[in-house]
Formats: C-alpha cells, sequence, structure tokens
C-alpha cells in the first residue's frame, strides 16, 4: 500500500484505539511497578534497620531522604489518578486536546513517581552498604 492509496477509517480507527488501550495499560502496569517497589523497600528498610543494621546506625540521613524519596514516588503515583480521571472525562465528553494535555500531566506524574522511586532506592542502598553489621 503507498501514501497514495485511500486509507479504511474503519481501521484507523481500530488501530487508534487499540493503541490508547495499550498505551493506558503499560501506564498502569508503570504505576502498579512502582506502587509495588516503593513499599516493598520501605518494609524492607524498615527490618533492615530494625534487624540488621549495626548499631548505632550510621548515615540516618541517608535512609531518612531515602524514606521521603520513596514516599514521593507513591504520592506522585497515586496523584496521576486525578489528572488521568479528568483526561478521560474530557476524552468522553470529546474534548481530545484537553485530554490529551491531562494525560501528559498524569504520564508525568507517573515519570516523577520512578525517579522519585530510583533515588530513594538508591539512598537506602547506599544506607545499608555502610551500615552492614
Amino acid at each position: 500500500m503507498t501514501d497514495d492509496e485511500p486509507k479504511d477509517p474503519e481501521v484507523e480507527d481500530t488501530y487508534e484505539v487499540w493503541l490508547r488501550e495499550l498505551w493506558a495499560e503499560d501506564v498502569r502496569r508503570f504505576d502498579r511497578a512502582v506502587l509495588a517497589l516503593a513499599g516493598g523497600t520501605l518494609a524492607l528498610s524498615a527490618t533492615f534497620v530494625r534487624d540488621l543494621a549495626a548499631s548505632p546506625a550510621k548515615q540516618l540521613g541517608a535512609l531518612a531522604v531515602g524514606w521521603v524519596f520513596l514516599l514521593a514516588a507513591v504520592f506522585f503515583v497515586v496523584g496521576s489518578y486525578i489528572p488521568s480521571k479528568v483526561a478521560i472525562e474530557a476524552r468522553f465528553k470529546g474534548d481530545e486536546d484537553l485530554g490529551d494535555k491531562w494525560s501528559a500531566i498524569a504520564w508525568g506524574l507517573s515519570l516523577f513517581g520512578g525517579a522519585s522511586f530510583g533515588v530513594g532506592a538508591g539512598f537506602l542502598a547506599w544506607f545499608a552498604l555502610v551500615n552492614v553489621a
């Protein structure tokens, strides 16, 4: 098929719907992964502090910063649900441009959540390495 040939609008619409569904599922998986990893890392670090860290623990600032970033990851990901809902409502009302803007905000918050997880996990790894008993 060349660019000069007419395209079937029904096929293009179906393809666009499929791409949007694929994108939405990808975002859901990413958000779930960040939430699960952040929660698990918080729990694991609390266990490490209680049971495995040297006493007295060194570099408590790294622990605190790591926890702050992990909590920020959770808040960013949970916060992405509101603009995502607004985007869906805008599209439902036929305003694709507004829906795209809110989707970009939701995706940005999810990305900030992922980045916050990475930074938080890095600080906790540093804390763990310094405090291995």
